[in-house]
C-alpha cells in the first residue's frame, strides 16, 4: 500500500513492558495466527539463511565512520549500533525514490521472544548513488515509497503471524527512520509470540523479496 502518511513511532522495549495493554491489542483478528497458504519444508533450528538471499553467520561489520543515532531507529527498536554485527541472514535489493536511488542491504537479527510477544528487528544499510537530492534514505525510500508490513510464517504448523495492531501498528515509523549511505538503520515490528514449540520461523519482509527461512527465535 502506497502512502505518505507517517506512523507514530513507539519504543519496542517500552512496548514490551506494557504486556497487559499489548495483550488486549493482540486479541483481535488482525493479531491472531491465521492459516498460511505456504506449506514449505520444516524450519531447522540450526539454519538461519534466507531463500534466495545470502546467509551472514558472522554478521555485518559495524561501520567505522560515526553513525547518526538520532534518526537511525536504534533506540526505538531497543538495540545498539553494535547489534548490527549479529545479523543472521541478509539480502540486497535496488531502490528508487524521488530523492535518491541505489541499493539497500536488508539483514535480520534473531527474533526476540518476550512473554506473549515477539520482536523482529531488521538492519537496513543503504548504498546511495551520487547525484540525488539527498544523501540519506528513509525506510519509506528504500522500499520504493511503500510502507512494508512484515509477516511471519510457520510452515510446520501452517500459521501466519501479522504485526500486532490496535490504535496503530506496533512497528517502526517508515518516514521517521533514516540513514546516510553505508550506515545502518534499524526497524522493528511486534508480533504475538507463537504458542507452538518452535525455535525458528520464516520471515516475509515484503512480497517483492524472497522469504527468509529458518530465522532463529531466542
Amino acid at each position: 500500500m502506497t502512502t505518505t502518511h507517517p506512523r507514530r513511532a513507539a519504543t519496542a522495549s517500552a512496548l514490551l513492558l506494557a504486556l497487559g495493554a499489548l495483550a488486549a491489542c493482540s486479541g483481535g483478528d488482525d493479531d491472531a495466527p491465521t492459516t498460511a497458504t505456504s506449506s514449505s519444508a520444516s524450519p531447522s533450528a540450526s539454519s538461519a539463511a534466507s531463500a534466495g538471499a545470502s546467509p551472514s553467520p558472522s554478521g555485518s561489520a559495524t561501520p567505522s565512520t560515526p553513525v547518526d543515532t538520532s534518526s537511525n531507529g536504534a533506540s526505538q527498536a531497543g538495540v545498539s549500533v553494535q547489534d548490527a554485527s549479529q545479523v543472521v541472514a541478509s539480502t540486497t535489493k535496488p531502490y528508487v525514490s524521488p530523492y535518491s536511488q541505489g541499493s539497500v542491504k536488508i539483514g535480520l537479527l534473531p527474533l526476540q521472544k518476550r512473554g506473549k510477544l515477539m520482536v523482529l528487528t531488521m538492519v537496513l544499510t543503504p548504498t546511495i548513488e551520487p547525484g540525488g537530492q539527498r544523501q540519506t534514505a528513509s525506510l519509506f525510500d528504500v522500499f520504493n515509497q511503500h510502507v512494508i508490513t512484515p509477516t511471519l510464517v510457520d510452515p510446520v504448523n501452517l500459521k501466519q503471524y501479522r504485526v500486532v495492531s490496535g490504535y496503530s501498528a506496533l512497528q517502526s515509523d517508515p518516514t521517521g527512520v533514516s540513514a546516510s549511505s553505508g550506515q545502518p538503520m534499524f526497524a522493528y515490528a511486534v508480533f504475538a509470540a507463537p504458542q507452538d514449540p518452535i525455535d525458528a520461523i520464516d520471515v516475509q519482509v515484503a512480497d517483492s523479496l524472497p522469504r527468509f527461512t529458518d530465522v532463529p527465535i531466542r
